[in-house]
């Protein structure tokens, strides 16, 4: 185990690698609190972000969190609150918004092989990329397309392998053209298996998502590698054995 002096310095270096800020550390600190342990999903309480398994905040030296960086898991600036989910279809309950809830236990499914999902921002977003946390049954390669307001050309389209699982699969960071766009529209081929998309974030050049395995101890860090496996009896959920 690390000491404490250790430690501090571990978390500290982490989050200026991150884009800087500042870590609230403390004794006993209850699980997703300021300075106290992420939960086993890698969440923390709102205005948190996970970083080397402790819930701190970023921002200035007042504190101040920033539209940026807050989502922990996936990188980015997670989706803008007030966005505006809509679908293909739903198989329920995997409606719309839980694509964009930041919580990894539930998901959008479209209930079919294929299926789109559309975010309409409260403004204008400036982005460079989309991070997604997916579902499939079995393993399949997914194509993802992303088209933005009215424009006929997509801005993005990738190709992922989304292992089949009990919980999602952080797939390697889907890049656009950069812009700032007032939608975006993603459509899904699922192939062989249905669409659910369990989570997703906005990313952009402030706040990209940065690939490694650092505070995660199972599965792939979402651009490829593989970060360990879990013992027998436990699953990997967004990097942690539960």
């Amino acid at each position: 185990m690390r000491r404490t002096g250790e430690r501090i310095a571990f978390v500290l270096a982490a989050v200026v690698l991150a884009g800087c800020g500042r870590v609230a550390l403390g004794i006993s600190k209850p699980t997703g609190a300021e300075g106290g342990a992420c939960t086993s999903v890698g969440a923390c309480d709102p205005g948190l972000v996970c970083l080397s398994k402790l819930c701190v905040v970023l921002g200035d030296s007042g504190g101040s969190v920033p539209a940026a960086c807050e989502s922990s898991t996936l990188g980015g600036i997670g989706v803008p609150d007030g966005t505006v989910t809509s679908a293909s279809g739903s198989y329920p309950p995997g409606t719309p918004d839980a694509a964009v809830d930041g919580d990894l236990t539930n998901a959008w499914n479209s209930g079919q092989y294929w299926g789109w999902l559309r975010l309409d921002f409260p403004a204008p977003t400036t982005i460079t990329g989309v991070h997604i946390a997916a579902f499939a049954t079995p393993t399949t390669d997914e194509t993802y397309t992303i088209a933005a307001d009215s424009l006929s050309t997509p801005i993005g389209t990738a190709t992922r392998r989304v292992p089949a699982g009990v919980v999602p699969s952080l797939l390697a960071p889907i890049p656009v053209t950069p812009g700032t766009y007032s939608s975006i529209t993603i459509t899904i081929n699922g192939e062989l298996s249905w669409v659910a998309i369990a989570d997703l974030s906005l990313l952009t050049q402030g706040c990209p998502f940065v690939c490694g395995c650092a505070g995660r101890s199972c599965g792939e860090d979402g651009c490829g590698t593989n970060c360990g496996t879990c013992p027998a009896g436990y699953a990997c959920s967004a990097g942690a054995c539960i």
